[in-house]
């Protein structure tokens, strides 16, 4: 199964501004989440293990502030329309995360604190979408982050479908 570590975050504000990307070839996203760890695929015992392994985790709660719109892969060529976090504290949770990982799973080496608003398959028209992107401010807005979920990710065509393998809160 494809499952993934992630910070969910709630905004009216990112609803708000997907509907300025509202552009015939933009995907956008029913799910915020910050991605912390992503597994591509894996069974029913390693998930058990990484509830485990991860049930071990200390964290306090911690803010994170959203920060800017950004695309990847770059602006000439956007595949993913998303907004950037600011927190150390976020990256510093990412970083114990895959230490704790480290015997079962390869360490993130471009971690990218981020909320995915879209995906763009194709656009025709590539002038309006890059005049969005540029017109488009995003408002401080800063969330309390008091726990991290393990989800599965379902691909469907509809878009994926998400389910809480186990949450792990805060201290």
């Amino acid at each position: 199964m494809r499952a993934f570590i992630a910070v969910e975050v709630e905004s009216e504000k990112l609803k708000e501004v997907q509907k300025q990307l509202d552009i015939h070839g933009v995907k956008l996203t029913n799910h915020f989440h910050i991605t912390l760890k992503f597994f591509r695929e894996i069974d029913e015992k390693t998930v058990n293990k990484i509830k485990t392994i991860l049930s071990t985790l200390k964290f306090k709660q911690f803010e994170i502030e959203l920060d800017g719109l950004g695309v990847f892969p770059e602006p000439d060529y956007v595949k993913v329309i998303w907004v950037r976090v600011k927190s150390d504290d976020l990256l510093k949770l990412q970083k114990e995360v895959d230490e704790k990982l480290i015997e079962m799973f390869e360490r993130d080496m471009r971690f990218s604190a981020h909320i995915t608003l879209g995906r763009v398959k194709f656009v025709s028209d590539k002038r309006l979408l890059l005049d969005r992107l540029m017109s488009i401010k995003i408002e401080a807005e800063k969330f309390l982050v008091k726990e991290i979920r393990f989800i599965k990710s379902t691909l469907e065509l509809e878009g994926p479908v998400y389910e809480d393998l186990a949450v792990f809160k805060a201290d």
